[in-house]
């Protein structure tokens, strides 16, 4: 939710074009490894989730 808003921000303020790129790039960059960093964290090597 805080990654729309900060979208819907950046479009709203328009910055030049390869500005507003390059920060929307940075925004799912971040949610990506958000939620790659909690898949990871709920992830085991042995295949066995917590119980």
């Amino acid at each position: 939710m805080v990654a729309a808003a900060l979208a819907l921000v950046l479009g709203w303020l328009a910055p030049p074009p390869w500005l507003q790129i390059l920060l929307l790039t940075l925004v799912l960059g971040a949610v990506w490894l958000y939620g790659i960093l909690t898949w990871f964290s709920f992830t085991h090597r042995d295949g066995v989730s917590p119980q």
